[in-house]
């Protein structure tokens, strides 16, 4: 009961907004801001977790890499962050395919791509970590020059495929200010990655925040795919938080896309599912 009054008695109420990749769970970020600041991509977009209302310092960022590292087996050459080479790495990871298929399997697409991801751009890890928290404003917030942050994504394709680069791997929380939101001066808001994140390290941070936020959103697709899975109900039905309360007593569902409904008929199935 103590715990649970001095949840009541903070200043600022939390809200995680969550959901499968491509639910759309940055467009109710984007009506409350009313501009386009959070990325909007046909592919997946979110890699940090976003605060609307800095970065990892540099060991902070080498305990993050050692930690991922260990998800896959014991590397037998160097871990260092500064000194592991991509190529000896890369050959280590290729030769787990034939000891191990179906871990390779599991790993290969997440925490491997990961580390290879953070060692192809270590140089510009290395200089991201040592500088201070980058301040963007206004119109600067819809340019790529911000939104790479959050995406890695430095250009798209005709095919709508995607080329990145490592700069959200050395950012830890993204945070807006925005005088748009008015009377929500006391709520945050959090928009986090996908439920189905090929990155480990975000499957964690959705599950820390479902913990200890004090309400959720559920981003669900209600117009070309109904997409609330049943990993994800699974979750809200049986996790509870750190005060205990079940994690389905604070979670609101959010029907997204429902203009995207081949008929209304379609609109109105997927809306009840």
């Amino acid at each position: 009961m103590i715990r649970l009054r001095e949840r009541n008695q903070r200043v600022l109420f939390t809200v995680a907004v969550v959901g499968l990749e491509k639910a759309g769970k940055s467009t109710p970020g984007n009506a409350l801001l009313k501009r386009n600041f959070l990325p909007e991509y046909s592919t997946r977009c979110s890699y940090t977790t976003t605060k609307i209302c800095a970065s990892y310092n540099t060991e902070g960022f080498k305990n993050i890499f050692a930690d991922t590292l260990k998800t896959i087996l014991l590397y037998p050459h160097n871990p260092d962050f500064d000194t592991m080479d991509l190529g000896t790495f890369g050959r280590w990871w290729d030769s787990i395919a034939d000891k191990n298929p179906a871990f390779y399997k599991e790993h290969n697409k997440r925490t491997a791509s990961d580390i290879k991801n953070m060692l192809q751009d270590r140089d510009t890890i290395r200089y991201l970590l040592a500088q201070v928290p980058k301040d963007f404003y206004g119109d600067e917030l819809e340019t790529n020059d911000f939104k790479i942050y959050i995406t890695g994504i430095k250009g798209q394709l005709t095919n709508k495929s995607t080329f990145r680069t490592g700069l959200p791997y050395a950012v830890v929380i993204v945070i807006f200010v925005s005088a748009f939101l008015g009377t929500m001066n006391d709520i945050v808001l959090y928009d986090v990655p996908g439920f189905n994140s090929p990155t480990e390290l975000h499957e964690k941070q959705t599950l820390e925040m479902l913990r200890e936020a004090d309400a959720i959103i559920l981003v669900t697709n209600d117009g070309t795919t109904q997409n609330v899975e049943r990993s994800q109900l699974t979750i809200l039905r049986s996790g509870r938080d750190e005060e205990n309360i079940p994690l389905s007593d604070k979670a609101f569902v959010f029907g997204n896309q429902i203009d995207r409904a081949n008929s209304f008929e379609e609109a109105e199935i997927n809306a009840a599912e």
